[in-house]
């Protein structure tokens, strides 16, 4: 099996997409198609980046999600759409 000449690059993971756009720009010629899923740019507040979180809030978050995973207790942030559905609860 030959290596791909010019793959199409894609990625979900912020690391991940990183690393891709490292490589569409340092490789355009080998680059056929980048995809990005909901790219970030950066996460915390920074100098010249007010919209960020502060370190207390992205702690908040992550332990809210990382506590909240599999039991429902996320549905109005992640599908609120269904969050007060007790039949999509139970499934």
């Amino acid at each position: 099996m030959q290596p791909a000449q010019r793959p199409r690059l894609s990625s979900e993971a912020l690391a991940a997409q990183q690393l891709r756009c490292l490589f569409a720009a340092s490789h355009p010629e080998r680059t056929r198609a980048l995809v990005l899923y909901a790219p970030v740019v950066r996460t915390l507040e920074a100098p010249g980046f007010p919209w960020g979180w502060t370190v207390e809030r992205w702690r908040e978050s992550y332990e809210r999600f990382v506590t909240g995973t599999g039991t429902s207790q996320n549905l109005d942030r992640e599908a609120p759409s269904v969050a007060d559905d007790d039949r999509f609860k139970q499934w």
